[in-house]
């Protein structure tokens, strides 16, 4: 997926509707609320963030948003990088709607 032309932080869309831009801002709320949830020793409260996301994306492919399957990619790979994080956790945003998560040494 490219992300480069999804600019979250300037309000510019780069052709994109309002309800995709703003299923991306989710994701990456969800991937933060997700990691501190699970720092504060609640990681069952963290996946259900993640998968509430990754539902409402099913959803929306569902429904035929043409950008659903992306979005719903993007949440099954947050999952799998959420499900192999200790509990102490620290994000790391690389610019793009994805915001990546790594282990604290």
């Amino acid at each position: 997926m490219d992300t480069s032309i999804i600019d979250l932080g300037d309000g510019r869309m780069d052709g994109r509707n309002e309800l995709e831009v703003l299923e991306y801002r989710l994701l990456c709320r969800a991937v933060l609320e997700a990691c501190h949830l699970r720092g504060h020793g609640d990681p069952f409260a963290g996946f259900r963030c993640l998968t509430a996301g990754f539902e409402r994306a099913r959803e929306y492919e569902e429904e035929g948003k043409p950008w659903a399957q992306e979005v719903e990619d993007e949440y099954l790979g947050a999952l799998a990088c959420y499900a192999e994080l200790p509990n102490s956790t620290k994000l790391q945003s690389r610019g793009t709607a994805t915001t990546r998560i790594r282990r604290v040494r």
